[in-house]
Formats: C-alpha cells, structure tokens, sequence
C-alpha cells in the first residue's frame, strides 16, 4: 500500500487550538450488521497532520513502532467496540 493509498484510507481530525490541538488518525474502516467504526485511532498532541499520517503509516504498513512514544495508540480489540467517528468531519 503506497502512503497515498493510506491517506484516501484514514480519517484525520483536528481538535482544539494552540498548545491543546489534538491531531487525531483514524485507519481500516469496517461496517457490519452489528457494528461499524475503525479499527486504530492514532493522537498526538502538538503535531501536524503530515507527521501523524507519515507516522501511522511507518507504524500500521511498514510495522515500525519507534515513533509510538510520541502518540496515544488504541486499537479496538473486537467488531463492537471499533471507533465510532463521523467519515464527513
């Protein structure tokens, strides 16, 4: 998957300002009967959109977790409890 492929795949969101803006990831969308959400959500505080998704991408395709330290990770551990983030804002 080239990071351009990624990109289109990833929700981001901007929360807050200043020195309390939140950059958010969202990756791997799923829906079903039953649920639908996002498998991974990525934070960091005081970063730009271009190093959370460079970072996300070094973490989730190229399974190089050096830059975890500088983020918040959680991953849904099953279908119901995937991350529930509006795919228009």
């Amino acid at each position: 998957m080239t990071r351009k492929e990624f990109k289109e795949r990833s929700s981001i969101h901007v929360y807050g300002k200043g020195p309390r803006r939140r950059v958010a990831l969202y990756y791997d969308w799923k829906e079903g009967d039953d649920f639908r959400g996002f498998k991974y959500m990525i934070k960091g505080y005081g970063v730009t959109q271009a190093d959370i998704l460079r970072d996300a991408y070094d973490m989730l395709i190229l399974d190089n977790w050096d830059s975890l330290c500088w983020y918040d990770a959680k991953v849904a551990e099953t279908d119901e409890k995937r991350f529930r983030v509006s795919l228009t804002g």
